[in-house]
């Protein structure tokens, strides 16, 4: 953060009172009045002014561990074609916990990629997709399909990433005709370069594959905080058959993570216990 929690929280007792009388401790956080010498104690109307002061403390305190929903970032929606996804949320956007951006497309434009539909369960979110408005990529015999979609997840310190999976949908084989999809995943890092040769910036990738029905597979891995995925899917008719693909789904699996609690808040949350003391002492008195 930009500021002092100690120099506002100062700043915010110092504002609450026109006069700071002697009996104000300088060096103390919450300058807890003080009785004089005599045990007599200040007016009442005085006595009020700490009190108004700590009471300050405890809701900025408060206001500074709720999260602010205008700052988050934009919920994944329904959208016509992915390269929508790519205008819409240039910097990603979210399902459940995770934050899904790296939207690209090869062999295939982004916009026979359609209806892009968010999909979540307890431990899984990620992405659904129609090819071609569901009539999908098919090939005949002699032919040969290939194209491949990326999409990148992260998430925050709460939960890790353990595991990359996808699934072929409504898909169709004939004859000789074969299908067969991969997706290989940076761990950690993100792709560069083309689709067709990237470059994993970490180094660390895992590879998912799968040649026959129900043409759908899933790799683990020690825990992560992001991902880079990419499917390819490669369809051949063969001497005498036919493959097709109707649409397929991308998703990450994770695992919560017990959070350690950050200094600030800690910190934020021993003002209030201060505070809330302080002020059941002046009211035992």
């Amino acid at each position: 953060m930009g500021f002092n929690i100690i120099e506002v929280a100062t700043q915010v007792l110092a504002c609450s009172s026109p006069v700071k009388p002697s009996s104000w401790h300088d060096t103390d956080i919450l300058r807890v009045w003080r009785t004089s010498g005599t045990g007599e104690k200040f007016g009442q109307e005085d006595e009020m002014v700490p009190t108004r002061g700590l009471f300050a403390i405890l809701l900025f305190s408060g206001a500074l561990l709720l999260p602010s929903a205008a700052m988050g970032t934009p919920q994944c929606i329904l959208q016509p074609d992915y390269s929508d996804y790519f205008f819409a949320f240039p910097s990603g956007c979210t399902v459940g916990d995770q934050l899904l951006s790296g939207f690209a497309t090869s062999g295939i434009g982004g916009t026979s990629v359609n209806f892009p539909t968010p999909i979540t369960s307890s431990d899984t979110a990620g992405l659904s997709f129609s090819l071609f408005f569901g009539s999908g990529v098919s090939v005949a015999s002699g032919q040969t399909n290939s194209f491949s979609i990326a999409l990148a997840a992260s998430v925050g310190p709460s939960s890790s990433i353990v595991g990359d999976l996808f699934s072929l949908l409504s898909t169709q084989v004939t004859g000789s005709g074969t299908i067969e999809a991969s997706e290989v995943v940076c761990l950690g890092g993100i792709f560069s370069g083309p689709l067709s040769s990237p470059l994993c910036s970490s180094a660390l990738t895992a590879l998912a594959s799968s040649t026959s029905s129900p043409f759908a597979a899933m790799t683990t891995f020690s825990p992560v905080q992001s991902i880079d995925s990419i499917l390819t899917v490669t369809l051949s008719g063969g001497t005498n058959g036919t493959a097709s693909v109707g649409g397929l789904q991308m998703q990450a699996a994770e695992i919560p993570v017990t959070a350690t609690p950050e200094p600030g808040s800690l910190l934020l949350f021993g003002i209030g216990l201060i505070g809330i003391g302080a002020v059941r002492r002046r009211i035992m008195r």
